[in-house]
C-alpha cells in the first residue's frame, strides 16, 4: 500500500481498496475471531476519476463512469463474503459521510433538506443507507426512521457489537462499507 497518493493515484485507488479487501476476506473469514472491515471508496466523491477500465463506459460522463466502477467494486467485496461461506455471520451497511455538494460542478447533488456538504442542516448529514444480512434482515425491507454508526468501532473494539445488533449472535464477521457522497 502506497503511503502518499498523488492525483494520477485516484482512478486506480477504489480497485486498490476492494482488492485489498476481498483478500483480507479471504484471509481472516475461518478465523476464530470476529473481525471489522470499514471500506472508504472514494468514488463517488468529487474529483471523480473513473479508472482506465471504466473511462468511457457509461458514455454519460465521469460520475456515472464512477458510479458504475462503484458498483462493480462493491459487488466484489460483497461477492468475496459469499464465497467464503460467511454471509449469514456479516452484516453490510453502504452508506455516506455526508450529503451533496452543490459547489462542485458537474458533480453537484442537491437534497429535499435545507444545507448541503459541510453545513449544520440537514441536508449536510442525512443520507441514506442500506444494510444487508441475510437470514436477519429480510429482503425488501423498508424503514424509514433514523440510523446511527456513531460508537460502532468502539462497541466492535470491545466485542460487544455483535450482541447488540441482534439476538442471533453474528459469529465472525462484521463489515461497514462506507461510501463517499458526490
Amino acid at each position: 500500500m502506497k503511503e502518499y497518493f498523488k492525483c494520477s493515484d485516484l482512478p486506480e485507488f477504489d480497485n486498490q481498496q476492494a482488492a485489498n479487501a476481498v483478500h483480507y476476506i479471504k484471509r481472516n473469514a475461518n478465523g476464530r475471531q470476529l473481525f471489522f472491515m470499514y471500506v472508504a471508496f472514494m468514488k463517488v466523491h468529487i474529483p471523480n476519476f473513473p479508472s482506465a477500465e471504466w473511462k468511457g463506459k457509461s458514455k454519460q460522463g465521469n460520475f456515472s463512469d464512477s458510479m458504475m466502477e462503484l458498483d462493480a467494486n462493491v459487488g466484489k467485496v460483497v461477492q468475496a463474503v459469499g464465497d467464503a461461506g460467511i454471509e449469514r455471520n456479516t452484516i453490510v451497511v453502504f452508506s455516506s459521510d455526508n450529503g451533496p455538494r452543490v459547489d462542485a460542478w458537474p458533480d453537484a447533488g442537491y437534497g429535499p433538506f435545507r444545507g448541503a456538504e459541510g453545513t449544520p442542516f440537514e441536508n449536510g448529514w442525512r443520507v441514506p443507507g442500506l444494510m444487508w444480512a441475510p437470514g436477519r434482515i429480510p429482503a425488501g425491507t423498508v424503514l424509514h426512521g433514523m440510523m446511527t454508526l456513531f460508537g460502532a468501532n468502539e462497541m466492535s473494539a470491545k466485542g460487544r457489537l455483535h450482541c447488540e445488533m441482534s439476538a442471533s449472535e453474528p459469529k465472525r464477521v462484521l463489515m461497514i462499507l462506507e461510501v463517499r457522497s458526490r
